[in-house]
């Protein structure tokens, strides 16, 4: 019982931290720690589609770091998304299209 209260309480925080982080990005849309930051949090919930929302949102923001210095998050969250999305910001990553505003990688959890 302690294991799912816990559980539980990890996912509220890591949502808490989601929606916090998002305001921020909202406000300054280039700050690469409030994106690296609603990533971590979106890695510590069980849906994939935030994970996904908050990628192409730090791409989009972020477009001047995503060629350089993006491999280790990249490692990080791929096994966390779809081989489409995978796909279309490991295209990114290698100069291959960039995220517009309007992007098919962008969710309903993006800003």
């Amino acid at each position: 019982m302690n294991d799912l209260s816990t559980t539980a309480m990890q996912e509220a925080t890591a949502r808490h931290d989601f929606r916090f982080y998002s305001r921020k990005i909202f406000s300054a849309p280039n700050n690469r720690y409030y994106h690296e930051q609603r990533i971590n949090a979106a890695l510590l919930l069980t849906e994939k589609e935030p994970l996904q929302g908050a990628v192409a949102d730090f791409f989009y923001g972020c477009w001047f770091d995503i060629p350089y210095d993006v491999n280790n998050l990249f490692t990080r969250i791929k096994d966390r998304l779809t081989p489409e999305a995978k796909q279309g910001f490991r295209d990114c990553i290698d100069k291959k299209s960039y995220i517009q505003r309007n992007s098919m990688l962008a969710t309903r959890w993006s800003v």
